[in-house]
């Protein structure tokens, strides 16, 4: 059986990581494709150039555009160089890729969700009713106007109160720098402050001076930590090996000086994970959303990462209940790349999730070693004019 080539679509390191993992554990049956790749990887090209052993396929785009993009992928499919794509970056998702290669005639060539189904990232306000009325176990949660101080303080004191503090996130992408946690009632204003000076122009241009709306969740202070599963258009599902990035600038709890920056390291398996725990998620946040999704008509192959908080027995340690603090539909990075180095078999589950057939297939998952990546270097910030980690090279 000739060989299938799966092209990974994006340009960071979940990206050329998963197709370089496919290329070489699963080498007899996949070959893995980078649709993009890192600026960086130029050097890389031309350190490698000329060796018959180079692993990995890399295709080159043009620039950022959806077109370009589109453009990159057809002309692999047609030349018969790609036989499939993952979507990595939710942007692309954001701005229909997706539904342009279905227009196409590859949508069954494709792993990703459609515009139609991007608020489920996109618009967290949106995803927090959809997910409560599918019976996703959700934070608690209340939805203020960013621009009135009063309103704000009025939800948050009692969180503050009840469960020893709340979260503010501008509910929009964020590249996962939307999140501002405040512990105490004094800090309220200038943590409100902050938010406005990163998100008003954003606010302006999407609502003008109507209402901003921000989505306030109650802190909870047990494990944090989040899932990858792949999902088929039947509905089938399948959890992938957990990981824990670190997204702080520094050690200890997250505050004013110590900010979310994004993935600064991530290290799989996460310390939490047990058969019992990938049981419980797949059983309370799973099954009910990939339910909802069919029920919405946006069900089709994909990937779902939820961020969770999990509660564990102090007595025997096993898990006993978990909260979605938000649902994400991609992989996650930097921890896709620890992922995808525990999968002995990535390329034969996605193969699997476009055929219908995740029913049958498991995740061949290495137990006996854990996967770590971090940062060497560090870039600018991210494509939306996110500031980088932490706020340059």
């Amino acid at each position: 059986m000739a060989k299938k080539t799966i092209g990974f679509v994006g340009p960071d390191g979940r990206t050329c990581m998963c197709a370089y993992t496919v290329s070489t554990v699963e080498k007899e049956k996949f070959i893995g494709a980078i649709i993009k790749g890192m600026t960086g990887m130029g050097p890389v090209l031309d350190a490698v150039r000329g060796k018959k052993d180079w692993a990995v396929k890399i295709f080159p785009v043009a620039g950022n555009s959806v077109d370009d993009y589109k453009s990159a992928i057809i002309t692999a499919f047609e030349n018969g160089e790609i036989d499939c794509v993952v979507i990595m970056p939710e942007d692309l998702i954001y701005e229909g890729i997706v539904n342009e290669l279905i227009d196409s005639g590859y949508g069954d060539r494709v792993i990703g969700l459609t515009k139609e189904a991007a608020f489920i990232e996109g618009d967290k306000v949106k995803a927090k009713i959809w997910m409560r009325r599918a019976g996703v176990p959700v934070a608690p949660f209340k939805v203020a106007d960013a621009k009135d101080l009063q309103q704000i303080k009025s939800i948050i004191t009692p969180f503050i109160r009840n469960h020893g503090g709340a979260v503010f996130k501008y509910p929009y992408s964020a590249g996962g720098k939307g999140s501002r946690p405040v512990f105490r009632v004094e800090d309220i204003l200038d943590v409100w402050n902050i938010l406005l000076k990163n998100y008003s122009e954003n606010y302006k241009n999407l609502h003008g001076d109507n209402k901003w709306p921000l989505l306030i969740e109650a802190w909870k202070s047990e494990i944090e930590i989040s899932f990858t599963a792949l999902i088929d258009g039947k509905g089938n599902y399948c959890i992938l090996p957990t990981a824990m990035d670190y997204p702080l600038r520094f050690e200890g709890p997250p505050s004013q000086t110590n900010p979310v920056t994004g993935g600064m390291a991530a290290i799989g398996m996460h310390p939490a994970e047990t058969p019992d725990l990938i049981k419980l998620v797949g059983d309370k946040v799973i099954r009910p959303f990939v339910k909802q999704m069919k029920k919405g008509g946006i069900l089709r192959p994909c990937i779902l990462y939820p961020g969770c908080r999990v509660s564990m027995d102090p007595v025997t340690g096993e898990p006993v209940d978990i909260l979605v603090y938000e649902m994400n539909i991609r992989a996650g990075e930097p921890e896709m790349q620890v992922v995808a180095r525990r999968l002995k078999n990535m390329g034969e589950l996605i193969v699997a999730a476009l055929d219908g057939r995740l029913d049958a297939v498991s995740p061949d998952v290495r137990q006996d070693q854990i996967s770590i990546c971090f940062a060497l270097v560090t870039g600018p910030g991210g494509a939306q004019g996110q500031r980088g980690y932490p706020d340059s090279y």
